[in-house]
């Protein structure tokens, strides 16, 4: 669907964050010690999968379509920085094509954030994380999935996602319970063989849910202990507007 290998499901509340932690520390280094790009107006699981790694966020200003400002990118990349985490909202897809040119000159890996983004074939980044807990495009109530191009990282995936286990019975790393269960996995692939027309229109019967954020990452009670903070003046103005 995605045009890309996918991963069942991370099942946990904590799935994202958990899941990349794993790979940090496992040796895929994806954040550990760096310092990951990313927007301030996003859930709080996407800066916390970087703080579990032990990395500083350090966050990007927004444009007013509410999506990363990829011209603000370069002027944020430092020695430290090694990844950009694009976050793909309200179904708007990040300039892609802008932000690989980026990280291919700087030699960046670029982890997609997709939760609130599904679309067929659209996956350009080194790993793409989505979400299917009940406010997302498509749902099974809770859980996510991870897809990547990349095959090693692939096999060290699914190694992760049930115990280590490689082969059965030989488990060659410290792995985790991720697997998604039976009935979720049936509710989405139920949901793929679908296109949603007219979405626009008919969403608008339902009104305004919960999937916004009004408060920027940095001003979380948590960020603020931590010291991390941003000069996001777009991002604030927002998010103002939303709480109104």
């Amino acid at each position: 669907y995605c045009d890309y290998p996918i991963i069942k499901s991370i099942e946990k509340y904590n799935k994202k964050e958990k899941f990349i932690y794993d790979l940090s520390v496992e040796g895929e280094n994806f954040f550990a010690g760096n310092a990951p790009l990313l927007i301030h107006n996003t859930f709080i699981s996407t800066a916390n999968a970087i703080v579990i790694c032990g990395a500083k966020p350090v966050f990007v200003d927004i444009k007013d379509n509410l999506l990363i400002d990829e011209d603000l990118i370069e002027k944020s990349i430092t020695k430290k920085t090694k990844a950009i985490i694009p976050v793909h909202l309200f179904g708007k897809i990040c300039n892609m094509d802008k932000i690989m040119e980026i990280a291919k000159k700087h030699n960046l890996k670029v982890v997609e954030d997709s939760a609130q983004c599904i679309k067929p074939g659209i996956i350009q980044g080194d790993i793409a994380c989505f979400s299917f807990y009940r406010t997302k495009n498509f749902s099974c109530f809770e859980g996510g999935a991870v897809t990547t191009n990349d095959s090693n990282l692939l096999k060290r995936m699914r190694l992760y996602s049930d115990q280590g286990q490689e082969s059965k019975h030989h488990h060659t790393v410290i792995g985790y319970n991720y697997r998604m269960s039976d009935l979720n996995a049936v509710m989405i692939n139920h949901q793929i063989k679908y296109h949603f027309i007219g979405g626009d229109s008919e969403l608008g019967r339902f009104g305004t849910k919960d999937g916004h954020y009004p408060i920027p990452v940095y001003e979380q009670p948590i960020y603020k202990k931590l010291g991390i903070t941003g000069n996001c003046p777009n991002t604030e103005r927002i998010c103002k507007d939303i709480k109104k």
